[in-house]
C-alpha cells in the first residue's frame, strides 16, 4: 500500500505542506487582501498625536475669580514683603511670598500657605489645609 504525497500551498500556515493526493480542502477557498497593512490609514492618526502633542493647554497659570471677594495685596509694613497674596478680605498673608485662602486664614511665615477658614501657617516655609489647620515651628 503505497502512498503518494503531494506538497501543497497551506494558506492558513503561510508555508508550503505535505499532503496527501487523495485529500480534499474544506473549503473553495477566498481571496487574500495582500495591500500593506498601514500606509493612509495611520498618517492622519499620527499627524493628530504630532499636533496635538505639542499644543500647550491654554489654561496654564491663568488667574480666576472664584468669588466675589478676592483681593492679592502685598502687605508693607515695617520691611516690605514681596509677593504676599490674600484670596479672602478677611485673610491675612504678612509672610515674604505667603499665600492666604479662606475666610481669617493666616500665612505669617516666609514662603508659607495658608488655606481654608481660619487656617494659620506661622512657620516659614509650612503648609496649613483645611478648615481650621495650624502649621507652625520654623
Amino acid at each position: 500500500m503505497n502512498r503518494i504525497y503531494r506538497k501543497v500551498w497551506n494558506k492558513s500556515l503561510n508555508q508550503v505542506v505535505v499532503a496527501s493526493e487523495l485529500a480534499t480542502g474544506d473549503s473553495a477557498g477566498s481571496e487574500v487582501d495582500i495591500r500593506p497593512v498601514g500606509g493612509r490609514r495611520l498618517v492622519l492618526p499620527a499627524m493628530l498625536a504630532l499636533v496635538l502633542g505639542t499644543v500647550p493647554p491654554l489654561a496654564l497659570a491663568q488667574s480666576v475669580e472664584v468669588g466675589g471677594n478676592y483681593d492679592c495685596t502685598i502687605d508693607t509694613g515695617a520691611a516690605e514683603i514681596a509677593g504676599g497674596c490674600v484670596f479672602d478680605g478677611s485673610a491675612t498673608a504678612s509672610g515674604e511670598d505667603a499665600v492666604a485662602v479662606g475666610a481669617f486664614a493666616e500665612a505669617s511665615g516666609d514662603f508659607s500657605t495658608a488655606v481654608g477658614a481660619e487656617s494659620v501657617a506661622s512657620g516659614d516655609a509650612s503648609a496649613a489645609f483645611g478648615a481650621g489647620a495650624i502649621a507652625g515651628n520654623d
